[in-house]
């Protein structure tokens, strides 16, 4: 995906729910679209601000390539900066990957190294040998924090792992000039075509029964916008509607 920053949606919805005593949920910042071969000041700002969570939401580096040995350099690069190093010792730190760090611009379900890169993946943010997304294709995953009343769900996506083929553009603004980038993709029109895998779907109508005061719901790509050429859930535009069917 061709990105200057990152577009992302967290979905916040209020709802009544019972819940287990946990860590009080204050604050969480959240990013993307990292360059591991430039300095990341904003990482120190975050820092700065004391957030009980950073959310990594893709293009966390910019690996783009198949070569497992280039692409753990790449995540090395982003783990040695003092910046990052501070951010990690002082909040907990929660992530999903877009197309540059899965492994090759807008890839999706045929990318042939997906699970290599995982397990690279994985390994940089600290999950435990034992971690639930070690034993399922993917790496969607939710999390609970906070007691009664205060209750705060986060719900991670992975929109590259399941993702079908996108489809070409071929219309009139392909090359207009009005537009910062060429239009790339258009509209899927087969409604067998999936962004989320039905898997991921079932997963995620299970994560949405269970009670939360607040739901944060994070994508890699554009959620909210409607088409415009770029890489977004408006290319799956029946995944979108059942998106928002299965929030209501």
């Amino acid at each position: 995906m061709k990105k200057i920053i990152g577009i992302c949606i967290l979905t916040l919805l209020g709802l009544a729910g019972i819940a287990q005593t946990r860590t009080t949920i204050h604050k969480i910042a959240f990013g993307s679209c990292g360059n591991q071969d430039e300095k990341q000041p904003i990482l120190d700002l975050v820092t700065r601000y004391n957030p009980e969570f950073f959310i990594f939401l893709g293009d966390n580096i910019y690996g783009d390539t198949r070569d497992m040995k280039v692409l753990k350099e790449k995540y090395d690069k982003l783990g040695a900066k003092p910046e990052y190093q501070r951010l990690k010792a002082a909040t907990k730190i929660l992530a999903t990957w877009d197309d540059h760090d899965y492994g090759e611009n807008d890839a999706g379900r045929h990318y042939p190294m997906k699970a290599e890169s995982k397990a690279i993946f994985l390994d940089f943010f600290g999950d435990s040998e034992q971690s639930n997304r070690r034993f399922y294709p993917g790496i969607y995953n939710s999390y609970a924090y906070g007691g009664l009343g205060q209750r705060v769900q986060i719900i991670i996506l992975d929109t590259r792992t399941f993702r079908d083929d996108l489809k070409p553009y071929n219309g009139e603004k392909k090359n207009d000039d009005r537009y910062f980038y060429p239009l790339e993709y258009s509209p899927q029109t087969s409604k067998d075509s999936t962004l989320l895998g039905e898997e991921q779907w079932k997963w995620l109508e299970e994560q949405l029964k269970i009670p939360a005061d607040v739901r944060i719901i994070a994508s890699s790509i554009q959620f909210g916008a409607e088409h415009n050429g770029y890489e977004a859930w408006a290319n799956f535009p029946h995944e979108q509607q059942r998106f928002f069917d299965v929030l209501n």
